[in-house]
């Protein structure tokens, strides 16, 4: 019994002193938790009270050099850089210049074989020289010894005529015998009662059109030379007859040739003939064919002779009636023509000429050369690059600063590669009127030249620019965060003393690069005037 009593009261005595400490606690929370609160709040209002009021301080207004500046980046870029190619395709002759030779402009860089082209320039101007001289002669009118050089030279183009018209027979004749021999000997060997109305090839052919068309103008072919033969056995009588036999002979000679190239399709789609044999066959064919296209060419070229001869001799009785007569106004301006027309053709010369060579623009340094002599170079492909060795800079300026800068502003430029203790003098020259848009904003491209070349500057290179885009000597000045904006004008705060003051209406101009900004009129020197500061 004593011990349960025990028991009893000592759980009694627990439950008391549990209770205690529950209270003490619940007595103290209530004394800390609102101290708390009243903390924070004081601390939250003293960094609101610091942030949101910021102290005002006075400034005076002074006298000082404001400078407005804008930092821009770029890239430096030759002033002037030119990639060149031949017009027209062409073997390489000469190479004057290689990478790294400086040059000079009109140096002539590379050149094409020309020979045929330079012959031209030089005929060209010999004939502008006749020309002149001619006029010349007109205007002074024709002497007894000029009279007899013109009735020489009148003889001469005549005299070369009559022997044109006179060769003809005899390139008749052989004409006929390239043409006897290309049908009778070398394209009879395919065919089979070649001289009957009905000639057929001695081989199958798979293009049935071909092998009729091969035996149908066989038959005509035979025709063809014995007119042909006719024609020559009644030689020309007269200049008119022996163009006329020229021309009828082309025609036969074309006539022949049609009939060969059908022979050949039908040939090319022989069937039964061995390796040898249409090897054999086609060769007879080809040899055929040759003597033709060269008796064509014969004729062809002694009917231009012919003419460009009559032409000759034309001109020569021109002139000699002209000398004789005497030059009159109307003969003076044709003369006069006649040298437009030959300065014309001595331009023309030299334009296709000029294609042939490439020739420098600019001074510079060669910084790619890939021809090599003997080689033919493409048409419009690069062959040489130069650059100029003086350089520019290219900067893309934000619109909200374009407006500042102007042409000539001066720069400074520092370059990454040197570092920003190396300081390099510049301009603006150009400034593009049309914006370029970078990364969604409006920029406007803008070029500045260096003042002075230097060889440490290179193509390629970053530039850190700084355009002095405004400077004002000895003008009245203020921390720009002593100006305020209400209603769309400019007002400052003027300290008048004793914690009192009056705002006044400024007009404002450049903003300098430190920060202050210059007072063009509402306020005095050595005035004070209340700033925001921290």
């Amino acid at each position: 019994m004593k011990i349960g009593a025990c028991l009893v009261r000592k759980n009694f005595y627990d439950i008391v002193r549990a209770n205690d400490m529950k209270n003490s606690w619940i007595k103290k929370k209530t004394v800390y938790i609102p101290t708390i609160a009243i903390v924070i709040v004081v601390l939250l209002f003293i960094y609101q009270s610091g942030k949101q009021a910021p102290r005002t301080v006075e400034v005076e207004v002074k006298r000082e050099n404001l400078i407005q500046e804008v930092t821009v980046s770029g890239t430096v870029k030759a002033k002037q850089a030119v990639e060149l190619a031949f017009e027209k395709s062409g073997r390489i002759k000469k190479i004057n210049f290689d990478v790294g030779d400086k040059i000079e402009p009109g140096a002539v860089l590379i050149s094409l074989e020309n020979s045929v082209e330079a012959s031209s320039v030089d005929d060209a101007e010999a004939k502008l020289l006749s020309k002149q001289a001619h006029y010349d002669d007109l205007k002074r009118g024709g002497r007894p010894e000029e009279v007899k050089l013109k009735e020489t030279g009148l003889a001469k183009a005549e005299s070369d005529l009559a022997a044109d018209y006179s060769a003809i027979p005899n390139i008749m004749l052989d004409v006929f015998n390239k043409t006897d021999n290309a049908v009778h000997r070398q394209a009879d060997i395919l065919f089979s009662n070649q001289f009957s109305a009905n000639p057929q090839l001695n081989f199958n052919s798979a293009d049935q059109q071909a092998a009729l068309d091969a035996q149908n103008t066989r038959f005509v072919a035979e025709g063809t030379l014995n007119n042909f033969k006719k024609l020559i056995q009644d030689p020309s009588t007269n200049y008119i007859k022996a163009e006329n036999d020229l021309a009828q002979a082309k025609n036969f000679l074309q006539t022949i040739n049609d009939f060969l190239i059908k022979t050949n399709h039908a040939l090319n789609a022989a069937l039964n003939l061995s390796d040898s044999a249409l090897t054999a066959d086609k060769d007879a064919l080809n040899t055929a064919r040759t003597n033709i296209n060269t008796a064509l060419t014969k004729i062809t070229d002694q009917i231009q002779t012919i003419a460009a001869q009559k032409i000759s001799v034309e001109t020569a009785k021109n002139e000699l009636e002209l000398i004789k007569v005497g030059a009159t106004e109307e003969v003076l301006s044709g003369a006069l023509a006649d040298i437009k027309s030959a300065e014309a053709t001595v331009k023309n010369a030299k334009a296709v000429f000029a294609k042939t060579i490439l020739i420098s623009p600019i001074y510079g340094v060669v910084t790619k050369q890939e021809g090599k002599i003997g080689e033919i170079a493409a048409a419009n492909a690069e062959v040489i690059a130069i650059m100029s060795g003086n350089f520019k800079v290219e900067t893309f300026v934000p619109e909200i600063d374009v407006a500042k800068i102007a042409l000539g502003n001066p720069s400074t430029i520092t370059l990454d590669a040197y570092g920003s203790s190396l300081i390099f003098s510049a301009h603006v020259v150009k400034i593009d009127p049309a914006e370029t848009v970078i990364d969604s904003v409006s920029t406007y491209k803008t070029t500045l030249e260096f003042d002075k070349d230097d060889p440490k500057i290179r193509s390629g290179m970053t530039a850190n620019i700084t355009i002095e885009s405004a400077r004002r000597e000895n003008v009245l000045s203020l921390p720009q965060r002593a100006v305020y904006e209400k209603d769309g004008k400019k007002f400052v705060r003027v300290s008048k003393g004793k914690n009192s003051s009056e705002e006044r209406e400024v007009t404002i101009g450049i903003r300098g690069s430190n920060g202050n900004i210059e007072i063009a009129s509402g306020l005095e020197e050595k005035e004070r005037v209340f700033a925001s500061g921290k």
